[in-house]
Order: structure tokens, then sequence, then C-alpha cells
């Protein structure tokens, strides 16, 4: 298996609480190539304030996913995505490179979306 350097992240939920949240570094590093770089996956560094303030992600929020995969389909993969704005930019056909199980990176594109979802959510009202 491969080695993973993780690091404490933002999640904002869709119903826009934050909550900390890792990342495997590599997705973490990975921009837009925009000017200025805009994370791919909106995963923002927690500062040390929120570190010590924000709750992790509760075990019944299931966070939004990107499904993932080479252009032959060999290879498939599911990434989370840590703002609705960035789930909404990654739409099918956006470039991402992913890591299978070995730590081996591919070149793939998004292909599907999975929502979040959470067994509690209340309504705001």
């Amino acid at each position: 298996m491969a080695r993973k350097n993780m690091i404490t992240c933002v999640y904002v939920s869709d119903d826009g609480i934050s909550y900390l949240k890792r990342m495997d570094s590599r997705y973490q590093s990975q921009n837009d190539g925009g000017d200025p770089p805009v994370p791919l996956l909106g995963a923002v560094p927690a500062t040390l304030t929120q570190v010590e303030t924000l709750p992790n992600v509760p075990h019944d929020l299931k966070p939004r996913t990107l499904l993932v995969r080479t252009s032959d389909g060999t290879f498939t993969g599911r990434v989370d995505c840590f703002t609705a704005a960035r789930y909404a930019a990654m739409t099918n056909g956006t470039a991402i490179t992913f890591y299978d199980g070995q730590g081996t990176s591919h070149a793939g594109q998004v292909y599907g979306h999975e929502g979040e979802r959470s067994k509690h959510k209340t309504d705001a009202s």
C-alpha cells in the first residue's frame, strides 16, 4: 500500500457548516491552473484556529464525491470534493490526476457525481 501524506482541510457541507476532514496531499495540491490558482477539489488546509475549534465530519455525513476514470476505463476511483462550488465546477470530462491503492498516478477525468448524504440532516427552516 502506498504511503499518504494527509493534510487536515476544511470541508463545507451543503448546508454551509464547516468541518475538518483529512485529504491526501497529492489531491489537495492539484489546482485549476488559474491565476490565482484555485484548489481543484476545494480542499483548503485548516488553520490552527480551525483545527482547535471545528468538529470533524460526522460519521453519518457522506461527503459529495466525484467519480473518476482513465480514458480507456481501466482504472476508476472516487474523490471527495470539499465545497459545493468546486463540485459544480468539476463537470463530466474535467481532467484530474488520481491514484490507485498502490500509489500509482493515473490521468483521468470526471465521469459522474454523488451528492452529499446524511441520515440525520434536518431542514434549516
